[in-house]
């Protein structure tokens, strides 16, 4: 995923990677539990989500964890990040709308 600025996300298994594109330089790397499945950022937002069945929320600038979503019951597939809306789509069907924090 990529904001505007240039940020990108890139989710590599159980890592993800934030990027400067613009100067093509590592800003940050998050080491996660599982396999990341879904990747979605926004202006102060990184989401996650994971083989586990769990959404993460980061702060994009420090990479705090400010909240965990656990209520799927299959493996998420598929993320988007709304304005700090979190949507998230398992495998079985199943769409869940959260706002981290």
């Amino acid at each position: 995923d990529a904001l505007p600025d240039g940020t990108v996300v890139v989710a590599t298994n159980q890592v993800l990677t934030v990027l400067a594109a613009t100067v093509r330089q590592v800003t940050s790397i998050l080491p996660l539990r599982s396999r990341v499945t879904g990747v979605a950022i926004s202006e102060d937002i990184l989401g996650a989500c994971c083989a586990d069945r769990v959404v993460h929320a980061f702060r994009l600038k420090s990479l705090e964890t400010f909240g965990t979503h656990k209520e799927h019951h299959a493996e998420p597939s598929a993320m988007v990040n709304v304005k700090g809306l979190i949507i998230t789509g398992d495998k079985r069907g199943a769409l869940c709308l959260w706002t981290p924090g």
